[in-house]
């Protein structure tokens, strides 16, 4: 089963990032679940373990997830409710944050990272408020650029923020427009 409130986090989730799944368990039994909870379509990946030689807390599920989709680790964040999740994520680079409604219990998981929420929808509001971070820092960043002569550079930016890219291809977006790259 679930975990409390995942459905509606998935869809939420999906509305503001691009998601994967990186688990033990084996793709052949994950995906028919997956399919059955209706919940197959908002991810792009799945790696189980069959598709790796090293599981977690190796990096090695998670860099082949964000190979398969084309992303860099900077901008990523992992969910996950166990430490094998967050030692996983720490070593690929990626930000975790931890769960303590799954296997995971508060103690076990305290110290291990920065982020240590209730349930999946505190943890997506981490991801949310980053991203308009982002965003704010883009809007101020845009009045400069407008300065300077940099105005086409708004539209790919904006595109590259909501399909979900990181900061480092929104600046490689940005310099290429402005000549640099």
């Amino acid at each position: 089963s679930l975990l409390p409130n995942a459905k509606e986090s998935v869809k939420i989730a999906s509305s503001i990032a691009r998601l994967g799944i990186v688990t033990t368990k084996t793709t052949q039994y994950t995906i028919p679940i997956l399919e059955h909870l209706g919940i197959m379509k908002y991810f792009e990946t799945i790696i189980g373990r069959q598709e790796v030689e090293n599981p977690k807390p190796h990096p090695e599920p998670i860099l082949k997830a964000l190979e398969y989709m084309n992303v860099k680790d900077e901008d990523c964040w992992m969910i996950g409710d166990t430490i094998l999740d967050v030692q996983s994520a720490k070593s690929a680079n990626v930000t975790p944050i931890a769960l303590t409604c799954g296997y995971g219990k508060k103690e076990e998981l305290s110290g291990s990272c920065e982020h240590i929420v209730a349930d999946v929808f505190s943890a997506i509001e981490i991801i949310d408020e980053k991203k308009l971070d982002l965003i704010e820092s883009y809007t101020e960043n845009y009045l400069v650029w407008l300065e300077y002569g940099l105005q086409s550079a708004h539209d790919s930016t904006l595109e590259i923020i909501n399909r979900g890219h990181g900061f480092r291809q929104f600046a490689d977006a940005v310099e290429m427009t402005a000549g640099r790259g």
